[in-house]
């Protein structure tokens, strides 16, 4: 806490530090400057960068400038009169309310833990070092330069989830531009794909993938890399090939380490108000909010509405009242691919087709940060052999 004094009174005024400067993060900051009560705001992340990730796959493809998939932490904690620290959360002690980071030791009175997640690479050293990974707008921009050069013959994406899909369609209609004949792999490992569908759903976008040109390889698994050498666990070999890592995500490092409840994927266990410690709160992807004995799954809308309860309950301590329950809706999800054709749940309706993807571009650009929302219909609008893509 901070103590401010004149000759009349003395205000204590209250530290609150925010993990992680994405959706969930920024939308407790939001909230908590549009509320009378005077605190202390510190943001932290190690990134100086917002990056919008529900457009990240189309960067790869060019599709989407990675300038307007960025927006500045420093400019932006700015305009909302925070500070702003880059910098690595190391550990945290909601005891004695301390956040030790890789340069500075921060007290707090309030926590909000709201650092996302990153690829999990499941311990394997090996595959870590050699594959890529999509968490960022340099990582888009990194696979983009990638697939661009000569270096490789194919492409092979891993993992069976919405980024999987998006990603390899993304990879596929670049080749397409480009009159290039390269193979793009899609590896699921187990025998039922997109099982995160309705089974509809499953078969229209099982079907449509293919119809991108993307090589769908159900049981399948990456058993080594060796140099240009990739082998499955089917014995075939594969030369000179981009391996895009998409096998699900876990928490950030420093959330293993915290002594608090956690759910399979490692997420903190929160109460119904976003708190899982004395006046901490988890919100996003690192928060597990149960919902009928399972954890609330991982979205951009989720994590904004928790960010705002997280928020809202530190000005209620403050002001003595009562906490309020997270009650989220579920707008629902779209998983869009290359060609213009995806499906997905909105509002409770199952859609496939063109129109789950337009209202997937539609809240791209109304969710997107500042000027990046011209800048993102601007690239949806004209064809990118028209543009110059990267500033």
């Amino acid at each position: 806490m901070i103590i401010d004094s004149d000759k009349t009174q003395i205000q204590i005024i209250p530290i609150v530090i925010v993990i992680g400067g994405g959706f969930g993060g920024l939308s407790a900051v939001r909230k908590l400057r549009a509320n009378r009560v005077r605190v202390k705001i510190i943001l932290i992340d190690k990134k100086n960068t917002f990056d919008f990730l529900p457009a990240l796959p189309d960067v790869i493809s060019r599709r989407i400038s990675s300038q307007f998939v960025q927006a500045d932490l420093f400019k932006i904690c700015k305009h909302l009169k925070c500070e702003f620290f880059q910098d690595e959360v190391i550990e945290i002690s909601p005891e004695s309310k301390q956040v030790q980071t890789s340069k500075n030791n921060f007290l707090f009175d309030y926590l909000v833990i709201a650092s996302g997640s990153e690829t999990n690479f499941y311990g394997n050293s090996g595959i870590k070092n050699t594959c890529v990974r999509l968490d960022s707008a340099l990582d888009a921009v990194n696979i983009s330069e990638k697939i661009a050069s000569e270096q490789y013959n194919s492409v092979m994406v891993v993992g069976g989830g919405y980024t999987g899909v998006e990603v390899s369609s993304q990879v596929c209609e670049y080749f397409r531009k480009k009159g290039l004949n390269k193979k793009v792999f899609f590896l699921i490992r187990g025998n039922e794909p997109f099982q995160f569908l309705s089974p509809d759903q499953r078969v229209y976008a099982r079907n449509n993938l293919e119809k991108t040109g993307v090589i769908i390889l159900l049981n399948t698994q990456i058993n080594n890399i060796i140099g240009n050498h990739t082998e499955l666990n089917d014995g075939r070999i594969i030369d000179n090939v981009l391996v895009i890592w998409t096998a699900g995500v876990t928490p950030s490092f420093f959330i293993h380490k915290l002594n608090a409840a956690k759910d399979e994927q490692g997420r903190i266990k929160v109460a119904q108000d976003m708190s899982f410690a004395p006046q901490c709160f988890a919100v996003g992807d690192a928060a597990a909010f149960d919902v009928n004995g399972k954890s609330l799954r991982m979205a951009v809308h989720f994590a904004e509405s928790g960010g705002r309860i997280a928020a809202e309950n530190i000005i209620n301590a403050i002001k003595g009242k009562p906490f309020k329950n997270h009650l989220p809706k579920d707008l629902g999800f779209v998983l869009p691919m290359a060609n213009g054709f995806g499906c997905g749940i909105i509002f409770g309706c199952a859609l496939a087709g063109r129109i789950p993807v337009f209202c997937h571009y539609v809240l791209c650009v109304f969710k997107s940060y500042g000027v990046n929302k011209w800048g993102i219909l601007k690239d949806l609008l004209i064809p990118s052999a028209k543009r110059k893509m990267y500033a």
